[in-house]
């Protein structure tokens, strides 16, 4: 006597039908929108596309095509490398660093980072020095390009220089001319 199918035994195998359906529209969706974005030069965002499109169960075909933009992607992706030094030019590893004005985090000291190319904004924070900045333009295809910049002692009170005081009226400037 064969045993009757248990209610989790149904909901996998509807899931799994239901998945199988929706990968080949999810492979679709993918492959058109990689094409546009590549195109747009909104690199990241097409490599992510191109990752959905190379699961195995999307036509053949289609991995083909993702398979080889894929790679002319990764190899246009340009990174940059940020870099803070102090005023005698040792590294400094604990400072925070935001790109285009959102905080880079989980970005390691030394490590690269990937970006579409165009003009970024960098900014570099340590509550014990100067905020430093520099806009940088990345080029297609450049690689662990160096981002560095200085980052300088916070002047005290005692340290700021005073503005000299204006000198006084020379004695033998004329007069202003008043008409009548």
């Amino acid at each position: 006597m064969r045993a009757l199918p248990t209610l989790t035994a149904i909901v996998v195998v509807l899931a799994a039908s239901t998945s199988s359906q929706a990968m080949p529209e999810a492979c679709t969706e993918s492959y058109e929108q990689a094409q546009v974005l590549r195109k747009e030069g909104k690199l990241l965002r097409a490599r992510e596309q191109l990752r959905v499109c190379l699961h195995p169960s999307c036509p053949s075909l289609m991995v083909a095509d993702c398979t080889r933009w894929e790679d002319e992607v990764l190899s246009s992706l340009p990174s940059v490398v940020p870099v803070a030094v102090d005023e005698a030019g040792v590294n400094l590893i604990d400072v925070q660093v935001s790109l285009d004005g959102a905080p880079l985090v989980n970005a390691p000291a030394g490590q690269a980072i990937e970006l579409d190319a165009g003009m970024h904004h960098f900014a570099f924070e340590r509550a014990d020095l100067m905020k430093a900045e520099t806009d940088v333009l990345v080029a297609l295809g450049q690689k662990n390009r160096p981002v560095q910049v200085t980052l300088r002692k916070r002047l005290v009170a005692s340290e700021a220089v005073v503005p000299a005081a204006s000198p006084a009226a020379s004695p033998t400037a004329s007069p202003p001319r008043t008409t009548r």
